[in-house]
């Protein structure tokens, strides 16, 4: 997660924070756990996390003018721009076309519309939280101890299908890439490639 320098405060580091794994585990839900900060997975997270992610839309958000926009935020809307970039980085060919930078964007994707389905899910009655287990072990392919930190989130943050959401609505600036304004909804030719394939697969899916 990033914390980042408020609109208000003074200006002060911002900081990125990477949870490890609880040295109790067992070796294999460590492993399990570190499986999420692959060489994959990682640089799609920084992005996200640092720039041209939450990191820089929080030193935009300290120069916009006007009270109300420096000081109400859409979480969605944050959490959509932040995924949005990752695409952006992509198209843009970050770490030279690197086919492991695709491949991270594309997992993190899946986590994020599975997340969708089990906070739906869940909180629907349709779901119980070992379902959500098996949903992110089989649809996002990540294990353990990860994939059961990921469903528990749903328990206690039920929005969190709010990265997917607001990614289907993200688009860029007038001027290509610019930092986030307004958001409107894409058309199929304007959705990232695996986006368009992530939503296919949960709207195909036989759980909500």
């Amino acid at each position: 997660m990033m914390s980042w320098a408020a609109p208000y405060e003074a200006d002060a580091p911002s900081r990125y924070y990477i949870t490890p794994p609880d040295p109790s585990w067992p070796h294999d839900e460590q492993e399990h756990w570190l499986e999420v900060f692959s060489r994959s997975s990682l640089p799609a997270i920084t992005v996200h996390e640092v720039a041209p992610g939450h990191f820089a839309h929080g030193r935009y958000l300290r120069r916009v003018a006007g009270d109300v926009r420096r000081t109400l935020h859409s979480t969605a809307f944050i959490e959509g721009w932040a995924h949005y970039v990752e695409e952006v980085c992509l198209d843009e060919g970050f770490r030279d076309g690197d086919p492991r930078f695709a491949v991270g964007v594309a997992v993190e994707s899946l986590q994020r519309v599975t997340r969708l389905a089990v906070s739906i899910g869940l909180h629907s009655g349709s779901m119980s939280v070992d379902d959500a287990i098996a949903r992110f072990q089989s649809d996002s392919f990540i294990r353990g101890s990860a994939a059961r930190a990921e469903a528990t989130r749903a328990t206690f943050d039920p929005t969190y299908g709010r990265y997917t959401w607001a990614s289907w609505r993200s688009s860029a600036s007038a001027s290509g890439h610019g930092p986030p304004g307004a958001a409107a909804t894409p058309t199929r030719a304007s959705t990232p490639p695996c986006w368009r394939w992530a939503r296919h697969r949960w709207a195909c899916s036989a759980t909500p």
